[in-house]
């Protein structure tokens, strides 16, 4: 798992929980590393399923809470990092229906050897669907992700999560009466 991804959860948890509670959190991970990341490097998925276990136990949040709170972060920060990926689109929708056929591409061409989901937009019975397929199991942290991109946009959507088969999701969307 690329290394962004692991200073992006550590800042998360400096601003929301502060140094005190993001130093417990490393301390009690028992990582490798010692919770040393560098943007560009490469690191064990095992080291973020300990720090969102860890951080999940002195929280007392779930994991699955937390990592949709990361996923809604990250996203944020994207805007900051690559606004290049998010700007060349006018809405929620077509962001998400090019994520492989554009984002990950450019994700490529930054991050060599990585390893991305893989999403494919579909439009079933007149709905907007996802399938999310990942071996890490972080669909809560790609449900956030998106919940994040419909916040950007000022877009209304309900998110409906089921399992579709062996490491992949479906993100069901509904467009919701705007307030």
């Amino acid at each position: 798992m690329k290394g962004v991804i692991f200073t992006e959860f550590i800042e998360m948890m400096e601003v929301k929980y502060g140094f005190t509670v993001t130093n417990q959190v490393i301390e009690s991970a028992g990582l490798k590393s010692e919770g040393i990341y560098t943007s560009v490097g490469t690191y064990p998925m095992l080291e973020m399923t300990s720090l969102v276990s860890s951080l999940a136990a002195i929280t007392n949040e779930s994991e699955n809470d937390l990592l949709r709170a990361f996923g809604n972060h990250l996203f944020g920060r994207f805007q900051v990092l690559h606004p290049s990926f998010i700007e060349r689109y006018s809405n929620s929708l077509d962001l998400l229906a090019g994520i492989e056929g554009h984002i990950h591409q450019e994700v490529r061409k930054l991050y060599d050897n990585t390893e991305l989901p893989y999403f494919d937009y579909q439009i079933e019975d007149d709905i907007p669907v996802i399938y999310y397929r990942s071996t890490r199991n972080l669909h809560f942290f790609a449900l956030g992700l998106m919940e994040g991109c419909f916040l950007h946009f000022g877009e209304n959507y309900s998110i409906e999560l089921s399992p579709a088969g062996k490491d992949q999701w479906k993100f069901k969307l509904t467009e919701n009466a705007q307030r």
